[in-house]
């Protein structure tokens, strides 16, 4: 089968600090601005396709110096790395909402380039080879004097892609509302959407991305309430929501200082569901509680992608459960499990981890962030990172997403895990258990029929020539990789006679009769960048044998015995490694 890439996930370093400051209005013009980021595109197909890219972080952890911070505001905008800059995948944040250390405002942009949805930038489409994605931060004075001094962090930036080209038709859909209206007051009624076409059939598993941008108008007053879900019928009487239960998510972050630029926000969320019918719609809802001077809209749009043709896929959703505990105390013992099976060997899978939940806590104000850690074969560690919580107050009736995206260490087999999902508080959170809402886990491999390692029946692979009287293997006939291993091969005992070695994910390799094991020895690469590395991998995914030159001593014909192994180190490099053998001619 021929391999289909839905998509990827890329991962930033996990904090960015921003200290310019610009007096001049924006995007797209403006001054002082920082390019905090770009998107490494490296997976990306060559040439113009149509897309959908969700790029989500937080902003917080601010620090101003000096005096007069009236009317400024934190901005950032998504662009080009050539300096282009979107106007309307932008957010602001104004300096008289402090953020402590720790603490930050979440946000989401979620793009779609496509006939059916034209880009203010992009159009209908987008081409890698030329197009590099970018995220640009500053703060804007907004008519205050320049008698302060501003900093903040941009942290847990994440990009994903879909690729909307190869996704197979009828396996992504999207809806949205682009025309900005006014929240409606509670009476007589609140705004509904529902999506003019079924998504899916009976029995698929949808992956749903929400977002909205906006801004709450009445300061200090409650937040706007949104809530996110789908309707088994098309009818919005049978609505249920999956993010924002109990009528809460959404902020009010506006303050009344006659703003050249209000306060706005992106923000978004993601659930997953297995259609019940055929009829089955994403829809949304969104209401004002109190106030005259209400909250507005600029856009809603929802994107889904259907997930269960995937490899590797695990999909858990909960309902309210006790969790989140200070960050100073026993955070890890607080969890919730996902267990997750091992999958047939010779798949090969390097799944995204994503899980989503919504804090549900007491009368303060205070910031919870999500975390994966994973228990199995003797290990664990932690899945993403989180530099700033996501923040929001009860007295206004806020309440924010609080996500973590990760990516689970590549295997070419991986065993048994448990995933581990916990709700991690502030320092100035409470000491005892809160409650976190609208619970999400999901883990998938992004590629669709992904290559089968095993060699399928009938065919052979290419002839090894065969020097009697020397090593069974003519060095001179392979090829070397494209990069030298590293200097220090871990010599393996070889044990007794073996016509096959077979390691502990059932993977074997054999050889001819004929030949036996003179020498065993692991080798390793890195680190490397991880073009370098993925190229080194792939040659020794196709070349069982190949022609190895130790650091004393002249080329050797050396034969793979475990399945090369990919690691990542940071979003950027990684490591190579692999056991190999040196077989001898025995003639019998």
């Amino acid at each position: 089968m021929t391999e289909i890439r839905y998509g990827d996930l890329e991962l930033s370093p996990p904090s960015l600090r921003v200290t310019t400051i610009g007096t001049l209005p924006g995007p797209p013009a403006g001054d002082g601005w920082t390019m905090v980021a770009k998107m490494r595109q490296a997976t990306m197909p060559a040439g113009a396709g149509t897309f959908a890219f969700v790029v989500s972080g937080q902003i917080g952890d601010m620090n101003l110096v000096g005096s007069g911070w009236q009317r400024g505001v934190l901005q950032l905008c998504l662009g080009t790395e050539g300096g282009t800059k979107h106007t309307e995948f932008r957010i602001a944040h104004s300096v008289l909402e402090f953020l402590n250390w720790k603490q930050g405002i979440p946000f989401q942009f979620l793009v779609l380039v496509h006939p059916s949805y034209p880009d203010a930038l992009f159009g209908t489409s987008f081409n890698p080879s030329t197009t590099r994605l970018a995220v640009y931060a500053r703060t804007l004075l907004n008519g205050d004097a320049q008698t302060y001094a501003s900093e903040f962090t941009i942290a847990n930036l994440t990009w994903q892609w879909w690729d909307l080209t190869r996704i197979p038709a009828g396996h992504w859909a999207a809806d949205e509302v682009g025309t900005q209206f006014i929240v409606p007051t509670t009476s007589p009624v609140a705004f509904q959407r529902v999506a003019p076409a079924a998504w899916g059939s009976f029995d698929e598993s949808w992956l749903h991305y929400a977002n909205v941008w906006y801004q709450a108008r009445g300061a200090g007053q409650q937040a706007p309430r949104f809530m996110f879900g789908i309707t088994p019928d098309g009818s919005f009487g049978a609505f249920s929501a999956k993010v924002g239960t109990g009528g809460r998510w959404g902020q009010n972050r506006y303050t009344l200082n006659n703003l050249g630029e209000p306060a706005h926000l992106q923000q978004g969320c993601f659930w997953t569901h297995t259609n019940a019918s055929a009829g089955t719609r994403p829809g949304y809802t969104v209401q004002e509680p109190v106030g005259t001077i209400q909250s507005l809209v600029y856009r809603y749009r929802t994107f889904g992608v259907r997930i269960d043709t995937l490899p590797d896929v695990i999909i858990d959703g909960r309902p309210p459960v006790a969790a989140g505990v200070a960050e100073t105390g026993a955070w890890h013992e607080q969890f919730v499990t996902t267990e997750r099976p091992e999958p047939s060997p010779g798949i090969l899978t390097d799944p995204i981890v994503m899980v989503h939940q919504v804090p549900s806590f007491g009368p303060a104000q205070a910031a919870y962030c999500t975390r994966v850690t994973e228990a199995g074969n003797g290990r664990t560690f932690r899945i993403g990172a989180s530099e700033c919580f996501p923040l929001s107050d009860p007295q206004r009736g806020e309440a924010v997403s609080a996500m973590a995206f990760g990516r689970r260490q590549f295997q070419t087999t991986s065993p048994a895990m448990q995933f581990r999902s916990h709700l991690v508080g502030e320092a100035a959170s409470p000491p005892t258990l809160q409650q976190a809402r609208d619970f999400s886990f999901v883990m998938f491999h992004p590629v669709r029929d992904p290559e089968n390692l095993t060699t399928p029946p009938g065919s052979l692979p290419s002839p090894i020539v065969v020097t009697p009287g020397k090593q069974s293997l003519d060095a001179a006939s392979l090829s070397p990789p494209p990069t030298a291993p590293n200097a220090n091969p871990q010599e393996r005992g070889v044990g007794r006679d073996r016509q096959q070695i077979q390691g502990a994910t059932g993977y074997a390799r054999r050889w001819p009769l004929g030949s036996k094991v003179v020498r065993a020895f692991s080798l390793g690469w890195g680190p490397l960048s991880l073009t370098s590395a993925t190229a080194v991998r792939d040659f020794l995914r196709a070349n069982p044998a190949w022609r190895y030159t130790p650091p004393r001593g002249a080329a050797i014909a050396v034969l793979c015995s475990s399945p090369p192994e990919l690691i990542p180190i940071d979003p950027m490099t990684a490591s190579v490694a692999v056991d190999v053998v040196v077989l001898a001619f025995t003639g019998a």
